[in-house]
């Protein structure tokens, strides 16, 4: 079955949030839990403690100190920018790539989403299948991880647990509201 990939709808929280999902995949895939950052969050977090660092080198008060505090806080910005560089372009890249699409079938999982080139991940590579908020992530045992949108969900786990029953299927537990 081929399933195609919407950017045009919720792309960038979809994107990010598998992007954090397969930095902490090894995490995830040993102790289950899903209660983690997206790939910008933890970029903004190491900022935070980059610039907290450096405010408090400088508030020593030496000259030598103050001299360090301004290289971290250097170091800081560029962190930042090149995070924010690689952000937009990896989200540019891509939205402006062709139709994502993926076929699921008795092969295993093939995507042709990169340059027409076709990926076959046959099922012994498929680790689990990871639901957030905004995304369907697979995980495989290769560096590569594959994402779709919320709304695919139900499709997705359908078809992948046709062919592989015993698939990890991890969800995120809502919220509950008081």
């Amino acid at each position: 079955m081929k399933i195609s990939f919407d950017r045009n709808k919720n792309y960038f929280k979809c994107y990010d949030e598998a992007r954090g999902v397969a930095m902490n995949k090894e995490y995830i895939l040993k102790t289950r839990k899903l209660n983690l950052f997206s790939y910008t969050d933890y970029m903004y977090l190491i900022f935070c403690i980059l610039l907290c660092v450096s405010i408090s080198i400088m508030c020593i008060g030496k000259y030598d100190a103050k001299v360090l505090g301004i290289l971290f806080i250097a170091l800081d910005i560029i962190f930042l920018t090149i995070t924010v560089v690689s952000t937009y372009y990896m989200y540019i890249c891509r939205k402006k790539s062709p139709i994502l699409d993926v076929i699921i079938d008795k092969e295993g999982i093939t995507n042709f989403s990169f340059y027409n080139i076709k990926m076959v991940f046959n099922w012994d590579k498929i680790k689990a299948i990871v639901v957030k908020k905004n995304s369907v992530t697979i995980l495989t045992d290769t560096p590569i991880y594959l994402y779709f949108d919320k709304s695919k969900e139900n499709k997705v786990i359908r078809e992948i647990k046709k062919y592989k029953p015993e698939i990890i299927i991890l969800k995120q537990k809502k919220k509950k509201r008081t």
